[in-house]
């Protein structure tokens, strides 16, 4: 399979991320200015500064969701050559064959560049922000969320391990369901799925409990320093923006494991047929 089906929307969407990256890192700047601007009580430029920001918000709102539309787009005629090689492999007889076809030849182009084009724009924005907490605070407060982000990722794969087999074992038991509905069958698909409903569970109360506590970690992290007067209030808003943005970078496995998981099932489904 060509990845690179259409390499001039490839090459449009990857200077849509750039260009979206640039605007994002300009409004982590524009923060302190803001925030100091409300300290300060100026309101002329308080007004001027909202000004600004609505303006970079709409474009990169609109830079973004054109991104969107051009992936999927490729995805689609990513979709079209994994059917055709899966009807030219001639196997029909083997089992789900049809749903490999309809869903997973459109889910698997989906999944794989929203991973490689998310996981690129986290790197980017990790970047620029850490750049940004360099700057007002030095080096030694990138510490903070990477330990917090390291030791989260490592728990949250020990947890979420189990749910990569048991999504492609759903699958299985789904495809033999469909092709032959009898109590043994719908016994069986609703035991792997209660099975995988409990799996996700556990990752669900995790993930959300790491999003509460994030909320409050760059805080907890900025506080001795604001509350010693070592820093104005404007760069306690922006460096604490600029902790959580490089936290959610840096969680982009904690945040993407469900579609890895998809992305992987589909892979090894694929794979099964010849596909790829």
């Amino acid at each position: 399979m060509r990845l690179l089906s259409s390499p001039k929307s490839l090459t449009i969407i990857t200077i849509c991320l750039i260009t979206e990256c640039i605007l994002i890192g300009y409004i982590g700047v524009w923060r302190e200015w803001f925030w100091d601007s409300v300290s300060n009580h100026q309101l002329y430029v308080f007004s001027y500064l909202l000004t600004i920001f609505a303006g970079v918000a709409l474009l990169a709102c609109f830079v973004s969701s054109y991104s969107q539309f051009l992936i999927t787009i490729v995805a689609t005629r990513m979709r079209s050559l994994l059917s055709e090689k899966a009807l030219v492999m001639n196997s029909i007889h083997t089992e789900g064959f049809e749903q490999r076809l309809q869903e997973d030849c459109f889910v698997y182009p989906q999944l794989t560049l929203g991973l490689i084009f998310g996981g690129i724009r986290q790197v980017i924005i990790t970047v620029v922000y850490a750049i940004i907490i360099i700057y007002q605070l030095g080096w030694v407060y990138l510490l903070f969320p990477i330990v917090y982000t390291l030791s989260s990722t490592i728990v949250t794969a020990y947890i979420a391990k189990p749910l990569i087999y048991l999504n492609y074992v759903v699958q299985v038991f789904e495809a033999k369901l469909r092709k032959c509905i009898s109590p043994i069958n719908l016994s069986s698909a609703s035991r792997r799925q209660i099975q995988f409903a409990r799996a996700t569970k556990k990752l669900s109360y995790f993930q959300v409990f790491y999003g509460q506590i994030t909320v409050l970690v760059p805080y907890l992290i900025l506080a001795p320093v604001y509350f010693s007067m070592k820093i104005t209030f404007g760069v306690l808003m922006q460096a604490a923006s600029a902790i959580g943005e490089m936290i959610t970078g840096l969680s982009y496995f904690i945040n993407s494991f469900n579609d890895i998981n998809k992305w992987l099932s589909c892979r090894k489904r694929l794979k099964e047929i010849g596909v790829l």
